[in-house]
């Protein structure tokens, strides 16, 4: 079931993003003089090869499950970091907090509690927008509705 040199640099091309005529030619298959009709055709019926076709699908998924694994996990990480950065500010959201530098105990004013509320705030805006919760859906008759107001909609019905 192994493919042939050619065959597989054409699977490997067309995996990569190529047309199916670009990775024909990459692939070092003839283009009979020029004759784009002629490499359109054979490309297709190459990639009609069943052998080729699993090849494909083989070496495709795989290369979008790990393209998944990857955002996934960057994505778990990022909300991670976040979530222990809205902890922490929400642990230092006192009037006072200690110098490290001199153990003594400051009163933190206005600005500072604001700029640590901002940074809850942002950082809990950034979470929604990685998870898609402040996006905006537009619908096919061109409505555009937040998750706020399909929130509302839900909250108004009783179940």
């Amino acid at each position: 079931m192994a493919l042939t040199h050619m065959q597989e640099k054409y699977v490997q091309g067309l995996v990569a993003g190529k047309t199916q005529r670009q990775a024909y030619l990459d692939a070092g298959y003839s283009n009979q003089k020029g004759n784009m009709n002629y490499v359109d055709i054979k490309a297709s019926e190459l990639f009609a090869d069943v052998k080729v076709k699993l090849r494909y699908e083989y070496l495709y998924n795989k290369m979008n499950k790990k393209s998944l694994d990857r955002v996934q996990w960057s994505l778990d990480k990022s909300a991670r970091e976040l979530l222990e950065l809205i902890e922490e500010a929400k642990d230092n959201l006192t009037g006072t907090f200690i110098n490290s530098e001199t153990g003594n105990e400051i009163k933190m004013g206005k600005h500072e509690f604001k700029i640590k509320a901002k940074v809850i705030q942002d950082s809990i805006k950034e979470l929604n927008n990685m998870y898609g919760y402040n996006s905006k859906n537009i619908n096919l008759d061109a409505n555009v509705t937040t998750y706020e107001d399909s929130l509302k909609e839900v909250e108004g019905d009783t179940f």
